[in-house]
């Protein structure tokens, strides 16, 4: 193998690393009159997103107006909320583009719609659905056609914290106390580490033992797999962090060697 073609696959699988899987979901329904049943059920999917572009495709065969194919719901301030005519919750609109540009009632159409956005959004459900004709009766028609929906994301390249960079850690817990230093490992948001406890004095090592999984502002969660997760709010300056641990409510303390950045 060339020197080149070492450096492309190199570069290739760090891009393929970097990549944060987008969605696939497609769905075809029937042509159902009115008066005979229901229509059909949606098909949907959960995801998350971190910080970055999204790209929602949706190609309509036909296209109808009466058509609301795809619908978000995602969790905002708390509460599950659903966005207006199609849109993505929580994230920046940035606009659409159509082909053709001018729809066509009972024609192939496919748009293109773009999002920034701008913190983590977690366990977010997208749905297609069928295209239904509503009657003044109350009665439902159901059209006939199929639906094809990709999600593609182009989150912003991460910030990572310096590998080998040390955290003094406390842990506090009645008359308990537990004294640790963690290690960033390579990735810039995993930890091994050492700790002592007191009073009695034992000691041990931990390896590859927590990551982050939030820092957002002021608000840092590590997640302790098997065990539950360390939720602290960061000092004006960002140099220590004060919370607790969610397994056993005990007081947890960070004196940090330099500023974290706003987000990771």
């Amino acid at each position: 193998m060339t020197k080149l073609s070492t450096l492309i696959l190199v570069l290739l699988v760090s891009s393929l690393a970097q990549a944060q899987p987008g969605v696939d979901l497609r769905a075809t329904f029937p042509a159902i009159k009115a008066y005979t049943s229901g229509p059909s059920a949606p098909v949907t999917k959960r995801f998350e997103v971190r910080p970055g572009l999204v790209r929602v495709r949706v190609i309509e065969c036909p296209w109808y107006r009466c058509s609301d194919s795809v619908q978000f719901n995602a969790p905002v301030a708390g509460q599950s909320q659903r966005g207006a005519w199609g849109r993505f919750p929580g994230a920046e609109y940035l606009g659409t583009r159509f082909q053709p540009e001018r729809a066509v009632e009972g024609a192939n159409l496919e748009s293109v719609s773009e999002y920034r956005v701008r913190q983590p959004l977690h366990d977010i459900e997208v749905g297609i659905f069928p295209s239904v004709v509503r009657f003044g009766d109350g009665s439902l028609q159901q059209l006939a056609n199929s639906v094809e929906l990709q999600i593609e994301f182009e989150p912003d390249k991460a910030a990572a914290l310096p590998s080998g960079q040390t955290w003094e850690v406390s842990e506090e817990m009645g008359n308990q106390r537990w004294q640790a230093r963690w290690s960033v490992l390579a990735d810039g948001r995993s930890f091994d580490g050492t700790w002592t406890h007191f009073p009695g004095g034992e000691s041990g090592t931990l390896s590859n033992f927590c990551h982050i999984t939030l820092l957002q502002g002021q608000q840092i969660e590590i997640n302790r797999p098997g065990l539950g997760t360390y939720r602290g709010t960061l000092s004006s300056d960002r140099r220590h962090i004060s919370g607790t641990a969610s397994w056993s409510g005990a007081r947890w303390e960070v004196s940090l060697p330099t500023p974290l950045p706003n987000s990771l």
